[in-house]
């Protein structure tokens, strides 16, 4: 629960540091050292079990999917939008 808590405040205050000048200069990587990064983190990837690459990732992410689609699904009921089929 409590990464999932500090997951969405990072999605949301994601908006004050791009807001903010200097905090978004900073964080704004140029291309080369971007491509650096990806090469890396391929290397990393590529070298690591599994279970360590991807475990703190994909265990919060797993709660962030399946929280949005039971949220769309719920804002479907209360919508209730009107579908109509055409042949």
């Amino acid at each position: 629960m409590i990464g999932v808590v500090l997951l969405l405040l990072a999605v949301w205050g994601g908006q004050a540091v791009y807001s903010h000048a200097v905090w978004a200069e900073r964080l704004t990587f140029k291309n080369e050292p971007l491509a650096w990064a990806i090469v890396l983190y391929g290397f990393a990837a590529s070298v690591l079990p599994i279970w360590l690459l991807l475990a703190p990732r994909d265990y919060l992410s797993t709660f962030m999917k399946l929280g949005t689609i039971f949220l769309l699904a719920v804002g479907i009921f209360v919508v209730l939008p009107a579908l109509h089929m055409r042949r």
